[in-house]
């Protein structure tokens, strides 16, 4: 199937190509009347921000909402969320298996971008760490491209340790979630062995490789 130039096609959504996505997966405290979940969801409706997913629990009296959009209208969507739970859920009231720590008791957000050593995205992930949400790192290797990177080598020669692995903590030692893929067993338990610490002089060298450093 066709879709527009300037258009990336997620599931059975069709969604304007922009150059940051940001994932948000607020929980209510509400799963047993749509009423309040659909006045909720509406707060939330804004240009950039897309709904991908509602769940409704009755057991626990909760429910999920899984967002996604640019990362300013997002946090926007998620405020109006959180003010239009807290107007509509009377926790004097409330009762379900789920502990009940606010109307809204969490809104995690994550960020999944392309970083590697030499493509840290830095304004983005200072963007996303002063509102704590997780940033995700694919590619960490840079599609397979920093194997043969000299001066990773180096680094990697002093620890015992191969590319890859470098390549991984590094992202490890800033708070990135590296996303390595692989479909070789050994190659698999290798990027997983990463349970070690780069000295802060090997840090900033692999920081210095950063495009415009």
């Amino acid at each position: 199937m066709r879709h527009p130039r300037g258009s990336l096609l997620f599931g059975d959504i069709l969604f304007p190509v922009m150059s940051t996505l940001v994932e948000c997966v607020p929980n209510f405290s509400e799963g047993r009347d749509k009423a309040k979940v659909d006045a909720i969801v509406e707060a939330m409706k804004m240009d950039g921000v897309f709904l991908l997913d509602r769940e409704m629990d009755s057991d626990h009296n909760r429910c999920v909402i899984t967002l996604v959009g640019e990362r300013e209208p997002i946090q926007e969507a998620a405020i109006r969320g959180v003010g239009k739970a807290a107007e509509l859920i009377d926790l004097t009231q409330h009762q379900g298996a789920h502990p009940r720590i606010g109307a809204a008791d969490v809104v995690p957000h994550a960020n999944q971008i392309r970083w590697f050593v030499g493509n840290t995205q830095r304004e983005t992930t200072a963007f996303c760490g002063e509102r704590d949400i997780l940033v995700e790192g694919y590619s960490p290797l840079a599609t397979g491209r920093l194997i043969g990177n000299r001066d990773i080598a180096g680094i990697a020669e002093k620890y015992g340790r191969s590319v890859a692995q470098v390549s991984i903590r590094y992202l490890l030692e800033k708070d990135i979630l590296p996303l390595p893929k692989s479909t070789t067993p050994g190659r698999i338990r290798e990027n997983a062995d990463v349970d070690f610490e780069l000295s802060a002089e090997d840090v900033a060298a692999l920081d210095a490789l950063d495009a415009g450093e």
